[in-house]
């Protein structure tokens, strides 16, 4: 098998020739690798997979983060102004709308890395009015995506597949626009309006997937780490955020375009939901210390209903650990998972970009070595 084919066969849920090898990297860790501030975001990445031997998942980022629209239209003035520092740039957001003005305040530091965390000083909505304005008047989301799908599965090829991010789920984006707090309190104490703000979201979203499907996309990502079992009970995640998100998965399903969910963080307790859900895939199943993901556990609970994607620590074994240490994880972790096939290895989320190289290939080439089924 080639990997786009292994890839395939492992999303169906079928046992290819071996466990596919495919870790999650993004192009900020194939800048510091390459030395370089600028990169093609789909040939240096897929040159880096194909060169440490891994089956490709190329998961490009154009939809990942889109919580509004950010193109003007009548109506829908969008203007930004950017004050950089040393480690970190403010983004001050305007939109205009014919009936007032929506503001929001994003901050990312990125200290001495390629990859910036980010932050809301300001959200935009803070009342029920500002919900209003948007319901009004953003447009829906476009993205021509086309040419970039078109050039994207050319640079693969037959080693591996295109995956790639579309919008996060209702709850991620209502985070973004309203704020967590205030989204938690609205569930409890406004109903209405969180329920509101989840639709909304939610149709907007979906206008979206049909074009996407259209390209021949493989599968598309989806993220729902911010409704983590740290944050919130699965009582809680049943009754106020998985009906969204099965809505959505179900709706993306629907139109032909498999479905990887990802939660970075806690996730153990709502396995089962995820599978309720309706998606392809899940990951990332982060381990201990940084979350409770527990491969052989989730394997033994819902392995036989959903395909499982991790679950390599990518913090404390490949940025820092011993290579004996590396090796010996990167096997047992493919024997955790690779009984019955539905399994890729993968991490247990992006690369960081001061990861040595070594690192990752004695991960891959060890892996390797136990993969065959």
């Amino acid at each position: 098998m080639n990997g786009r084919e292994r890839l395939l066969a492992a999303f169906r849920h079928e046992v290819p020739d071996r466990v596919p090898v495919s870790f999650f990297i993004q192009d900020y860790f194939v800048k510091a690798l390459l030395k370089r501030d600028e990169i093609d975001p789909v040939d240096d990445v897929v040159n880096v997979c194909r060169d440490l031997g891994m089956d490709i998942m190329l998961r490009p980022e154009w939809m990942d983060t889109t919580y509004f629209t950010k193109d003007s239209a009548p109506g829908w003035e969008v203007g930004v102004r950017s004050e950089r520092g040393d480690e970190r740039v403010c983004e001050y957001w305007t939109i205009h709308t014919p009936k007032g003005d929506l503001h929001q305040t994003l901050i990312t530091v990125y200290g001495k890395r390629e990859f910036g965390f980010f932050g809301w000083q300001e959200h935009f909505i803070k009342t029920e009015g500002d919900l209003d304005l948007f319901e009004e008047f953003e447009p829906p989301l476009r993205f021509d995506i086309r040419e970039r799908m078109r050039r994207a599965f050319k640079a693969v090829g037959d080693d591996g597949i295109v995956a790639p991010w579309l919008p996060d789920c209702p709850f991620n984006q209502g985070f973004y626009l309203r704020g967590l707090e205030q989204v938690l309190v609205d569930s409890k104490t406004n109903f209405a309006l969180y329920d509101r703000l989840m639709r909304f979201r939610l149709r907007q979203s979906l206008t979206l997937i049909p074009e996407v499907s259209a390209t021949g996309a493989d599968l598309g990502c989806i993220g729902g780490n911010v409704g983590n079992a740290r944050l919130v009970s699965k009582a809680f995640y049943d009754r106020f955020i998985l009906p969204y998100d099965r809505e959505y998965v179900r709706a993306v399903e629907a139109a032909g375009l498999p479905v990887l969910f990802h939660n970075c963080g806690y996730a153990m307790p709502f396995l089962e939901s995820y599978v309720e859900m309706g998606c392809r895939a899940f990951e990332t199943l982060t381990p201990p210390p940084n979350a409770d993901g527990d491969l052989a556990e989730a394997k033994r609970r819902v392995g036989d209903r959903i395909v499982l994607v991790g679950n390599l620590d990518q913090i404390n074994l490949l940025r820092v650990g011993s290579r004996e240490d590396i090796e010996r994880v990167a096997r047992s972790t493919v024997e955790a998972g690779k009984s019955g096939g539905g399994f890729v290895l993968s991490t247990a989320d992006h690369l960081y970009d001061e990861t040595p190289i070594d690192n990752v290939r004695w991960a891959v080439e060890a892996a390797l070595g136990v993969a065959g089924y």
